[in-house]
């Protein structure tokens, strides 16, 4: 069988990259763009959202049910930033950062000012997201990862590797493991395709916006005909590559496919693409390999029947828990 592997986030973290929502927030919180000056009396941290006078500013303040709780200030508005710390802050787990970017559009199609405010600060998000990656965890990984070797890719002894749809922003990890598989169980057409883009690339710049157009709320904001409503939509950015068409051409190359899954969620932000993946009629088998106990795998399934049309087709199509390789969680430190 030829398999195709899905590389998410759990992959870099456990390899320990520091790739988690709370080290993106805390970088956010406390590293990004500090600038008192341009804040003012006003707060002490503060975000210049198109490079110009158009920045939002925060009051940091110490509390007692959290370590930092931060209130708009100033006279410029926030809406994305500020429901962002109020639900982390309310939560203290995962926000997921796009899927809170749908969210508020919805809650503003009638407010264009709102709407361009919202993709004003989403896109200075995408910056902090990739500076953070660049120079926290891409940039400080040494060359030499030895530890890395032996992980993932054991049982890939019967079957040929198609490619390697990496979700991933990070390349170095993923390119450590593909210096050391055998060749012999590469497929001849294999291809990694860096789907969401990579750091600091004008040819593959990242992609960073939300995945689901087939709901129909996407489609009543689509109905509206206000270009500035559909600006941070995957749909459109994966036109900006070849990408999404590689991965078109790599389901047509064999018809007998198995996809692999290995650190993804497939949560609703990227159901455009898992369910042209998952719904092929080359796509035979999928696997959604764990590493903590048979709860992460549930959980995950559940998150997959939400990308099918068909629950049978994702019966017929999903290995069992009882078929279904452990990852082993390396806990490597870095």
């Amino acid at each position: 069988m030829n398999k195709i592997v899905i590389i998410g986030n759990g992959f870099d973290l456990a390899h320990g990259l520091k790739t988690s929502y709370k080290d993106l927030m805390n970088f956010i919180k406390e590293d990004a763009n500090l600038d008192s000056r341009k804040a003012g009396d006003c707060g002490n941290i503060h975000y210049d959202l198109d490079d110009g006078n158009n920045y939002i500013a925060f009051r940091r303040h110490n509390t007692v049910k959290v370590n930092h709780d931060f209130t708009t200030c100033g006279k410029n508005p926030s809406i994305y930033f500020t429901q962002l710390f109020k639900e982390y802050n309310q939560y203290e787990k995962w926000v997921d950062l796009e899927s809170l970017y749908f969210r508020l559009i919805k809650e503003n199609l009638t407010k264009l000012d709102n709407v361009d405010l919202i993709n004003k600060e989403f896109n200075y998000l995408k910056r902090l997201l990739e500076k953070y990656l660049f120079e926290e965890v891409e940039n400080k990984l040494p060359n030499s990862l030895s530890n890395f070797r032996e992980c993932f890719f054991d049982s890939y002894k019967t079957e040929r590797l198609l490619g390697i749809l990496n979700f991933n922003y990070t390349q170095k990890a993923i390119s450590y493991h593909l210096k050391y598989w055998e060749k012999e169980l590469y497929h001849d057409s294999f291809s990694l395709i860096n789907i969401h883009g990579q750091l600091n690339s004008n040819k593959n710049p990242i992609i960073f916006g939300y995945g689901d157009d087939n709901s129909n709320e996407y489609k009543a904001i689509q109905a509206k005909e206000k270009k500035e409503l559909l600006i941070n939509f995957k749909t459109f950015q994966y036109l900006r590559t070849s990408n999404y068409h590689r991965v078109l051409a790599m389901l047509e190359l064999e018809k007998d496919i198995k996809i692999e899954i290995i650190g993804h969620s497939c949560g609703l932000s990227d159901k455009t693409l898992l369910k042209t993946l998952f719904q092929h009629p080359n796509v035979k088998k999928i696997e959604f390999r764990y590493h903590d106990n048979e709860e992460k795998y549930f959980e995950n399934i559940y998150n997959i029947s939400r990308i099918f049309d068909d629950n049978i087709l994702m019966r017929e199509k999903m290995v069992s828990l009882s078929e279904t390789e452990i990852i082993p969680k390396l806990n490597i430190e870095l």
